[in-house]
């Protein structure tokens, strides 16, 4: 995945480069600045990415399907 992928996948998520680098231990400067003068993200971000997709989606199903419920009831 180039670096135009990986920030069009991270708006996909509705995640900011800040954010991204926060939930996975990394520094925002070096993603903004080595993988983009690389343009080539490492495979595991890719992966990161798409299972937290994944994640969301099975989340939102679940909220549906079984909604929160207040502790009156």
């Amino acid at each position: 995945m180039n670096y135009e992928e990986f920030k069009n996948k991270l708006k996909k998520c509705n995640l900011s480069i800040k954010e991204f680098a926060k939930m996975t231990g990394l520094n925002n400067t070096t993603i903004s600045t080595t993988w983009k003068s690389k343009d080539e993200v490492p495979k595991w971000a890719e992966t990161w990415l798409d299972n937290y997709i994944k994640a969301k989606i099975i989340d939102d199903i679940k909220e549906k399907v079984c909604p929160v419920r207040d502790n009156d009831e």
